[in-house]
């Protein structure tokens, strides 16, 4: 079974040339991809981007 990450800090994503993209408190990502210093997530939509490792229990906790 994936490790699935729950947001418990609402944040916002922001890259050049693109709209922010919010996501909130209670927001579930699948993880697709484990890095030393960073997950790989999934939204159910299909957009991944990185969480960092060391945000854990600030940002986000892995159910």
């Amino acid at each position: 079974m994936a490790d699935i990450i729950e947001l418990i800090e609402a944040i916002t994503l922001e890259k050049e040339g693109c709209s922010p993209i919010h996501f909130t408190q209670g927001t579930v990502f699948k993880v697709e991809q484990d890095f030393p210093n960073c997950y790989l997530v999934r939204t159910d939509d299909g957009f991944t981007f990185t969480l960092e490792k060391q945000q854990e229990h600030k940002t986000w906790v892995k159910l």
